[in-house]
C-alpha cells in the first residue's frame, strides 16, 4: 500500500468535485481480511506499508540434527539480516573430549591463530585457560552430555568477531555438572557466513539450532 502525497488547503478554497470524491479514495485503509494473526502494518520506510510480522526477539534460522562424527558444519546461517545470533547445542559426546568452535566462509574454516579464553568450574577447582589457538574453546574434557549457549556477534560485519559461551557438562563418573565460560575473537575483516564444531576425539550425537536476535 502506498500512501497519497498530501495536498494542503487554505481557508477560502473551493474543491472541485474530483477532488471530493477522491477523498475517500486516497484513504488508506488496511484491508482486515487480508492480514493473518498476529499481522500488524508494517511501513517499509519508502512510503509504504503493508500487513507484516511483530519483530520478535529471537528468529530460528536453522536446527541441525548430528547423528555422528567427531566435526559438523553449519553453513550459510550468518548474512546480513541480523548482528547478533544465538545458538544453542545439546550434545551427547561419545568419550571424553576438547569441543572446539572454527567460523567459516564459502565453506571453509578459518583456523588462523587467534586468542580464546576459557575459565572452567568442576566439582573441586577451577582453571584458566588463556592462548592463541587455530579455534576457540567450547568445553574442555567433556563426556556425557554437553549443552552450550553460545552468543555471537557481528560475525558478518567486516572486523573483529566475537563470541561468548556459557556451558554445563554433566560428569560420566560423579554426574557433577562442570561450568565454563569461553571468549574467543579471530582478528580477521573476513564475512562469516557459518562455523564448526569438532571434539577432538569421539562422535557428537544431539542437535544444533540457530537464531537470529532481532535488531
Amino acid at each position: 500500500m502506498t500512501w497519497p502525497t498530501k495536498t494542503d488547503f487554505v481557508d477560502g478554497d473551493v474543491l472541485t468535485a474530483t477532488q471530493v470524491n477522491n477523498i475517500g479514495t486516497n484513504l488508506n485503509v488496511f484491508d482486515p481480511t487480508s492480514a493473518t494473526i498476529g499481522q500488524v502494518p508494517v511501513a517499509d520506510g519508502a512510503g509504504s506499508a503493508a500487513w507484516g510480522a511483530v519483530a520478535s526477539g529471537l528468529t530460528l534460522i536453522t536446527t541441525v540434527t548430528v547423528t555422528s562424527g567427531s566435526t559438523v558444519n553449519v553453513d550459510n546461517v550468518f548474512d546480513a539480516t541480523y548482528d547478533n545470533y544465538v545458538v544453542l547445542t545439546n550434545f551427547t559426546n561419545s568419550s571424553n573430549a576438547v569441543c572446539r568452535w572454527n567460523f567459516r566462509y564459502g565453506g571453509t574454516s578459518y583456523t588462523s591463530s587467534s586468542s580464546t579464553q576459557m575459565v572452567t568450574f568442576d566439582a573441586t577447582s577451577a582453571t584458566i585457560s588463556r592462548t592463541a589457538q587455530t579455534y576457540g574453546y567450547l568445553s574442555d574434557n567433556g563426556p556425557a552430555i554437553v549443552t552450550h549457549y553460545i552468543y555471537v556477534s557481528w560475525p558478518y560485519t567486516s572486523g573483529k568477531k566475537a563470541r561468548y559461551v556459557m556451558h554445563n557438562t554433566f560428569e560420566s563418573t560423579t554426574n557433577l555438572p562442570a561450568i565454563s565460560i569461553a571468549g574467543y575473537t579471530p582478528n580477521t575483516t573476513i564475512q562469516m557466513d557459518g562455523f564448526a564444531i569438532t571434539l577432538s576425539t569421539g562422535s557428537l550425537n544431539g542437535q544444533i539450532s540457530v537464531y537470529g536476535v532481532a535488531k
